[in-house]
């Protein structure tokens, strides 16, 4: 079974109506085939989207122990090693990328375990929508366009360029 990595962003699609797509809903199939793997802060950034998401009342407590319930049945790894990272690798990748510590511990996992890194596409992480042609909805209400096709470009180069290092 492969794996990949995914963000909180994406799993929170699942949760919240209004972020939902159909691209993030076939994410979903992904785990008939795979797994995920997740920095050892993933539960703490959605358990803090579910209480902001309620306080705001975008959802409910029962719509939030749905989507723990979906959460808990799929095959997700934690991975115990971000936090003895965090302080060397990830602040290295964060100040050289320019990337938040949380956006590095994601990319060092995904590097690390040499799978995909599967988020939103804002910023220059990797969109969902990396595989469609430009011009083609990605389904996350946006059109693939050059700067997307460059800002894949430039996380791939930067996976190859970091693996090289090591």
């Amino acid at each position: 079974m492969s794996g990949f990595v995914i963000d909180a962003s994406i799993a929170l699609a699942w949760c919240f109506d209004d972020e939902a797509t159909d691209a993030t809903r076939a994410l979903l199939d992904r785990f008939e085939d795979e797994h995920a793997e997740v920095p050892s802060l993933w539960h703490l950034e959605l358990a803090n989207a579910l209480a902001m998401g309620e306080r705001k009342r975008r959802i409910t407590p029962a719509r939030a122990s749905e989507f723990i319930a979906l959460i808990g049945g799929l095959p997700i790894v934690i991975d115990e090693q971000t936090a003895n990272l965090a302080l060397n690798t990830v602040l290295d990748l964060a100040r050289s990328e320019g990337l938040s510590a949380y956006d590095a511990s994601y990319l060092e996992l995904a590097m690390r375990r040499g799978v995909d890194r599967v988020t939103t596409p804002d910023g220059w992480r990797l969109p969902v929508c990396a595989m469609l042609q430009t011009g083609e909805d990605c389904g996350l209400g946006r059109r693939l366009n050059s700067t997307c096709l460059f800002q894949v470009g430039r996380e791939r180069a930067l996976y190859r360029r970091l693996r090289l290092r090591r």
